[in-house]
Order: C-alpha cells, then structure tokens, then sequence
C-alpha cells in the first residue's frame, strides 16, 4: 500500500496476470467517530504490465473530489 501526505492510499493486488488496484482516502475529520475512516473511492483493474490512463486518474480525482465536498462524508 502506498499513501501520500495527503492521506490518499492506493492498493495493489494482482492474481496471475490481472492488478487489481483499490482508491482510499483516510478522512481523518469525519463527524462523529473517534478514529480515522478508511473511504474507498473507487476499485479498478489493469492487465499486467499496463498503466491505467489519465483519463481513468482523472476520474478517480474526482470522486475524491466530490468526498471531500461532502462533509459529512457518505457512509455505507
């Protein structure tokens, strides 16, 4: 896993020749717990040895965008 200052991570898991890459943000302000929420953004695969495009980072900015506008945050 690999995260960021800004408290993005993503994950990656891979089963023969499939990565299967998994978006989260820890929100650390989220209204009304006491701990972190781990918020998963969005969940993508690639082919092994591929790159996601730019269109694809683009859309994951986006839902963390739009999480982060919310406020509280969806849950569920």
């Amino acid at each position: 896993m690999t995260c960021e200052e800004s408290s993005r991570c993503a994950s990656t898991a891979h089963t023969r020749r499939t990565h299967y890459r998994l978006y989260c943000v820890l929100d650390y302000k989220a209204v009304g717990l006491d701990k972190p929420l781990l918020a998963i953004i969005d969940g993508r695969r690639k082919a092994f040895r591929t790159v996601l495009t730019a269109n694809d980072y683009a859309a994951i900015r986006k839902y963390v965008d739009d999480y982060w506008s919310i406020n509280p945050g969806p849950v569920g």
